[in-house]
């Protein structure tokens, strides 16, 4: 629904709808992020783009109005590569870039959950793609081996969820399918549990599971 108000809207204003071509949204979010190289939004929105590429390839159009790129309502950030191909080195670049933007604008504004979600589900995506997007014995950054990646990956769940915990329970969170963020926090944690990447107690998957039935989700 609130895509077709969306629609609606642009369409009353004479706004254009299109879709957007992968490179011209890239070099124009680049250049936003060039003008300032600490505006975390900046940061986080050139992180998607790119992590679109990622997973769909650069041929790969973004929705859009007046050149601008402009995510459905039902849109999520965390997109994952389904393809079965290797990724091209161009396409490992994306994630990789895409990864550096997210720590960058988590970096900045520490205290913004949702930054702290898109943080973990990038590196998430790029432990669990180790081998072709990384290379068997080299490193990210800081982060010498995949083990360390995946570590990452906790400390962002576990940060992400604490940051949004509280207010989420109090029903103070956006809408969206990534809200609320400690819900997909959570998620997160457990299917890091279940696959053995992570070791949760008891009582931490009991708090988890309670929160969740909290929220309803």
């Amino acid at each position: 629904m609130r895509a077709l108000a969306l629609v609606a809207v642009l369409c009353v204003a004479g706004a254009s709808l299109a879709d957007v071509d992968f490179a011209s949204a890239a070099i124009r979010a680049e250049a936003k992020v060039s003008a300032n190289s600490n505006d975390a939004r900046a940061r986080f929105e050139l992180g998607r783009i790119l992590l679109h590429g990622w997973a769909f390839g650069k041929g790969a159009a973004l929705p859009g109005v007046d050149e601008s790129v402009v995510w459905p309502a039902d849109a999520s950030l965390r997109m994952s590569r389904v393809r079965d191909s290797v990724p091209a080195s161009e396409e490992a670049t994306f994630l990789k870039d895409a990864t550096k933007h997210f720590m960058r604008a988590a970096r900045v504004d520490s205290s913004n959950a949702i930054y702290a979600l898109a943080n973990a589900f990038a590196f998430e995506q790029m432990a669990t793609n180790f081998i072709t997007v990384i290379g068997k014995g080299n490193s990210f950054g800081d982060f010498a081996d995949e083990e360390a990646l995946w570590d990452k990956v906790e400390a962002e769940y576990r940060r992400a969820y604490a940051i949004s915990r509280d207010s989420d329970l109090k029903g103070k969170f956006g809408k969206g399918p990534d809200t609320p963020v400690s819900g997909e926090a959570a998620r997160g944690l457990i299917r890091l549990h279940e696959q053995n990447r992570v070791r949760l107690t008891k009582a931490e998957l009991d708090r988890l599971g309670a929160h969740l039935k909290a929220l309803g989700s």
